[in-house]
């Protein structure tokens, strides 16, 4: 085996671009929460007091990263965010410390406010406020130091998350497969309307990079 591919496939798995901090609101229902809004805005403010709320890690990226870490597989972290954001990653990988590297860009992190409650039928709805920051402009400008070109150039395998949300995700893409030649696992949430309408008339999938794609991660329920 060539050594440039022994070495990638002994290497890390590279994850990246997105990063958000979730914070969860839990409502006991959407009409009592209209209703609490109503009152507030009569007054033209005011605090809604006794609403239970929690943050957590978020981002894709973040959490394929945390679960490699977690199984032990040396994993590395490209992402966004804010002086508080990497400290709070920082921390976060800290237990991994031996499998795990985190490499921020400075920006602005994502931020993502869901409010849940029960429906009319007393089913779990979860409805997200989402701000995402840097995320949605990372481009092949982040990972273009000297740094991450050697960190990738010896990647077994690059993961790229939320390609769908990212105006320059076919651009990084793109850099990823061309000249870097890496086997990249792309994941979207969903898919831009451009392609939505392609892919209801065809059965090969004909993304401007159709014929380079590795592996391509699909939600089936925002195809059809």
């Amino acid at each position: 085996m060539p050594e440039k591919h022994l070495e990638r496939k002994l290497g890390s798995v590279v994850v990246m671009p997105d990063f958000l901090i979730d914070r969860v609101i839990k409502l006991k229902s959407k009409e009592q929460f209209i209703a609490e809004i109503d009152k507030k805005v009569k007054f033209g403010r005011g605090s809604i007091r006794g609403i239970h709320s929690v943050e957590r890690r978020g981002g894709n990226a973040v959490n394929i990263a945390y679960c490699l870490a977690k199984l032990g597989v040396k994993t590395k972290l490209f992402t966004v965010a804010s002086q508080s954001g990497r400290a709070l990653l920082e921390k976060i990988f800290s237990k991994y410390e031996d499998v795990a590297t985190v490499h921020v860009s400075s920006g602005r992190h994502g931020l993502t406010t869901a409010l849940e409650f029960l429906d009319t039928e007393g089913k779990k709805a979860n409805v997200m406020l989402n701000d995402s920051g840097g995320n949605e402009r990372f481009g092949s400008d982040r990972i273009s130091s000297k740094e991450y070109l050697e960190i990738l150039n010896k990647a077994a395998a690059v993961v790229v998350v939320n390609w769908g949300s990212n105006p320059f995700g076919s651009e990084l893409y793109a850099y990823l497969k061309n000249p870097l030649e890496i086997v990249v696992y792309l994941f979207s949430n969903y898919v831009p309307n451009e392609y939505l309408v392609i892919s209801r008339r065809s059965t090969d999938w004909s993304f401007p990079f159709a014929t380079t794609i590795s592996y391509l991660s699909q939600n089936s329920n925002q195809l059809f």
